[in-house]
């Protein structure tokens, strides 16, 4: 296997591992509710509010769905449906939350975590598009990307 593709295996895995347990810790939070502690010295900024809790669990969707496409891209890394549903997502997550900044308060969390996902994006897109090439390139002298 071209070790560009084995980069995106690995890196798509570690993605995955890390959307699984923001899911599984926003559902904690939803089923049990925020440790008392964290409320208390408001370290945490936790949506109390019911109309607030409603975005939370669809952000744990947003995970999960994430979690499972990075999971199934990282066993398939020739199909390109399942890289496009996480660069789709990163993408859209930037420009929504560069939108909050210039429209809403300028908080600079917004700024930080548009360009933290928008390098994610573009991350997983520059490794994707070397492990597709490195397999074309594979594919056009006859080797197999199962060869080591």
């Amino acid at each position: 296997m071209a070790s560009s593709v084995k980069q995106y295996i690995w890196t798509a895995r570690f993605f995955s591992f890390l959307y699984l347990c923001i899911a599984l810790v926003g559902s904690y939070v939803v089923i049990y509710g925020p440790p008392a502690n964290l409320l208390e010295s408001q370290k945490l900024p936790i949506p109390i509010e019911p109309k607030q809790w409603f975005w939370f669990i669809l952000s744990i969707a947003l995970m999960t769905v994430l979690f499972l496409a990075t999971l199934w891209s990282s066993f398939f890394p020739r199909d390109k449906g399942y890289f496009l549903i996480h660069f789709i997502a990163k993408l859209l997550s930037a420009a929504g939350f560069v939108y909050l900044f210039l429209k809403q308060e300028k908080y600079a969390f917004y700024l930080l975590t548009a360009n933290i996902e928008l390098f994610i994006g573009v991350f997983f897109l520059a490794l994707f598009l070397r492990a597709y090439f490195s397999h074309t390139s594979l594919k056009s002298t006859g080797q197999s990307i199962t060869q080591s």
